[in-house]
C-alpha cells in the first residue's frame, strides 16, 4: 500500500489488488466526539452523503454498495464492488461531501434520522443504558442517552451543521483509501488535490481511563411476574466467579 500526501493536506492510501473491482473511502476526522449539540455529526453526515450520492440515486453507481456511517472518532463514506473505469465517477462523488452543507434538506435529514434512532428507544434499550452508566460511567458521560439524541435533533439549526462542516470537513482533515484495480490514478489525484483547504484539523479526542472496579455490580431485569411463570435475568459485571 501506498501513501501519498496531497499538497492541500489531503492524505491517499493506494491498495492497487488484481479483484477486477474497485473501492474508494473518504474519511473525515470528526464524529460524534466532537458534537455541542448531541447528533450534530450523524446529521451533517446525512447531508453530505446526499450530496456526494451516496444516499439517493447515483447514476451509474447505482449497482455498487455504498453508505455512510459516523463514529465517535470520525465518519466515513463509500462506495465499494464499483467497475475499475466507474472509479473516477466514485471519487468525484465523495469530493461533493466537502461542498457547502444543503440547507433545503435539513428538515428532511432531520426525520431521516429520527427513524432510524427510535427503533432504540425502548425499555430495553433503557436498561442497557442504566447498566453501561454503572460500569463504565468515564466512557457512558461522553455518550448521550437515546432520547437526548432525539430531543436534540430538535435544537440543531442549520447554523449548527454549518459550522460543524466549516470547523471539521476539510481535505487537511481527512483522508481516502483506494483500493482494487485502479485506472487513471495520476488524473484523479490531480482533481483531490485541486480541493480547496482551510487547513482545519480536529483536535485529537482523549480517551479517560476507567475506575477499576472492586465489587461486582449486579442488575436485575424481570421480564415475566404471573400467577403462571416468574421470569428474571441477571447481569453481573465483573462476571462471576471473576473480579478485576
Amino acid at each position: 500500500m501506498q501513501k501519498i500526501d496531497l499538497k492541500n493536506g489531503l492524505t491517499m492510501y493506494l491498495d492497487p489488488k488484481n479483484f477486477g473491482i474497485s473501492a474508494v473511502y473518504l474519511y473525515i476526522n470528526s464524529g460524534s466526539g466532537h458534537d455541542k449539540i448531541p447528533q450534530t455529526a450523524h446529521l451533517l453526515e446525512h447531508l453530505q452523503a446526499n450530496s456526494a450520492k451516496v444516499y439517493g440515486e447515483s447514476g451509474k453507481l447505482n449497482y455498487s454498495h455504498c453508505n455512510a456511517e459516523t463514529e465517535r472518532k470520525r465518519t466515513s463514506y463509500y462506495f465499494k464492488h464499483i467497475l475499475p473505469e466507474d472509479l473516477e465517477l466514485a471519487i468525484q462523488n465523495l469530493s461533493l461531501v466537502f461542498a457547502q452543507p444543503n440547507e433545503a434538506i435539513l428538515e428532511r435529514e432531520k426525520e431521516a434520522v429520527r427513524h432510524e434512532l427510535s427503533p432504540y428507544d425502548t425499555e430495553l434499550n433503557e436498561f442497557g443504558e442504566r447498566a453501561s452508566n454503572l460500569l463504565f460511567p468515564v466512557f457512558r458521560k461522553r455518550i448521550p442517552s437515546i432520547k437526548k439524541s432525539l430531543s436534540s435533533l430538535n435544537e440543531i439549526k442549520y447554523q449548527t451543521a454549518y459550522n460543524f462542516w466549516e470547523e471539521h470537513y476539510d481535505p487537511a482533515n481527512a483522508f481516502f483509501y483506494i483500493c482494487g484495480d485502479m485506472k487513471d490514478i495520476d488524473r484523479n489525484l490531480e482533481f483531490l488535490e485541486k480541493l480547496p483547504t482551510r487547513d482545519h484539523k480536529s483536535k485529537p479526542i482523549e480517551r479517560e481511563d476507567e475506575i477499576e472496579l472492586k465489587q461486582r455490580i449486579e442488575l436485575k431485569e424481570k421480564i415475566r411476574s404471573d400467577s403462571v411463570a416468574t421470569m428474571e435475568i441477571t447481569y453481573q459485571s465483573p462476571c462471576f466467579p471473576y473480579q478485576l
